[in-house]
């Protein structure tokens, strides 16, 4: 957890093609069939805001077997180019400061979920489904907003409000 604080991620946010101006929501963790961590959901919360929001950028971070339908997904919602799958990050604490705003959108289990209080640990606002373990994490911190789970227009309305305030 030392390493999980507040940080400079000008490199990080530069390999994944971030612009200082933009504002990076960003889904970190595997997404495996049938619904990941609810990156489909994020994805389609990020197609409602796009153009509400143009500095902000959505970005899928981890790995799995659901990389090609959520690759379709972002051309079918017209996000190429504000959404889209980083390479595998190895360097936790920097992608999670190189992230403006943690989304949490799981429609499935989760028990604690380590990246809420990893994100918490760099500083980082959270956005998250209210179900299992994650209002427990979140509590800790509780910087950020929990929503209904499944609900992409709550989601998407939060992520809205958050890209609007101060860092």
């Amino acid at each position: 957890m030392e390493r999980l604080k507040p940080n400079d991620a000008t490199a990080q946010r530069e390999a994944w093609g971030l612009e200082q101006r933009h504002y990076a929501f960003g889904v970190v963790g595997g997404y495996a069939l049938p619904r990941g961590k609810g990156q489909p959901e994020f994805l389609r919360a990020a197609a409602m805001i796009r153009e509400r929001v143009p500095e902000a950028r959505f970005l899928i971070v981890g790995r799995g077997n659901m990389k090609e339908m959520l690759e379709s997904q972002i051309e079918k919602l017209g996000l190429r180019g504000v959404a889209w799958l980083t390479p595998y990050c190895s360097d936790m604490a920097a992608g999670m400061n190189a992230l403006d705003c943690l989304v949490l959108p799981q429609v499935g289990t989760e028990a604690i979920p380590g990246v809420v209080c990893e994100a918490h640990a760099c500083g980082k606002a959270v956005i998250a489904s209210n179900l299992d373990g994650i209002p427990e994490a979140f509590s800790v911190a509780g910087y950020g907003q929990l929503v209904r789970r499944g609900s992409v227009e709550e989601l998407a309305e939060a992520m809205a409000n958050w890209a609007r305030k101060p860092s």
